[in-house]
């Protein structure tokens, strides 16, 4: 689990570095805007508020700062990650 966790923040802080954040992790306009269907008759709308509370809740459960979706240097650091979270200090700084 732990390498896992730890293979997944080095994926988030590469695409980080290379200019991905929060706004990235939406899903596409059209989800919000029309129904999809889920099952014979059974639709489903995506609802933003309700996205942006689950993502909130996403990025905290995993360590990272909630209104840029970068992980944060504690969790980097817990993870004996310190190269990516120097990387990412540079980004924060920019």
């Amino acid at each position: 689990m732990l390498a896992g966790e730890r293979i997944f923040n080095v994926m988030r802080g590469y695409n980080v570095r290379e200019g991905m954040r929060r706004e990235h992790d939406s899903w596409p306009r059209k989800y919000y805007d029309q129904s999809s269907v889920l099952r014979e008759k059974e639709t489903h709308t995506l609802v933003k508020d309700k996205t942006d509370t689950l993502l909130n809740r996403y990025y905290r459960l995993r360590g990272w700062d909630a209104a840029t979706g970068i992980p944060g240097q504690e969790k980097l650091n817990e993870l004996g990650l310190r190269g990516v979270a120097r990387d990412l200090e540079r980004v924060r700084a920019r």
